[in-house]
């Protein structure tokens, strides 16, 4: 995999985003689950995220899930606003979204981690009952400690094609 296709500073012109990006990998409740709690997870993630980009001075792109409700656009924007944060909002161009971010947050242990790692992108998330990945190379955390979770994620310099060789 060639990260060169998409330059960072392409995809942040293609996209409109510049200073510091964030982006963010949404997820959804699911209703087949045998727990609950899932709006209020989310809520709280979404805002640990927007009360970060505030301190931060960042630009928000939200990935929107393409298993959330039709509609959920709205509702990042929304709160968003309420924020006071900028930024792009969409579900589609994943590649290009966690390009141009300088951190990517997932809601949760996201395959969007998986692409970060191979566009060189550095990532953390924020952890969901019952779901954790199995090794330690990625910064994790509640929402009340996403600060520390992005810092560390930004200080890892990584050779990803040599680290993930380990867990082969």
């Amino acid at each position: 995999y060639d990260p060169t296709i998409v330059p960072k500073e392409q995809a942040r012109r293609i996209l409109g985003l510049d200073g510091f990006v964030v982006t963010y990998a949404s997820t959804w409740g699911q209703p087949t689950s045998l727990r609950g709690g899932f709006s209020e997870e989310l809520s709280n993630g979404i805002s640990a995220v927007l009360n970060m980009c505030k301190r931060r001075g960042a630009k928000l792109a939200v990935r929107v899930h393409r298993s959330e409700p039709s509609g959920a656009e709205g509702e990042y924007e929304r709160v968003m606003k309420e924020a006071g944060v900028t930024g792009i909002i969409t579900r589609d161009h994943s590649h290009m979204l966690v390009r141009a971010g300088d951190v990517l947050v997932a809601q949760g242990p996201s395959n969007t981690c998986v692409l970060a790692a191979i566009l060189g992108t550095p990532s953390c998330y924020i952890q969901t009952e019952g779901a954790d990945y199995a090794h330690p190379l990625l910064p994790r955390c509640a929402p009340d400690g996403l600060d520390k979770a992005v810092d560390e994620a930004l200080a890892v310099k990584v050779n990803w094609a040599v680290s993930l060789k380990e867990y082969e």
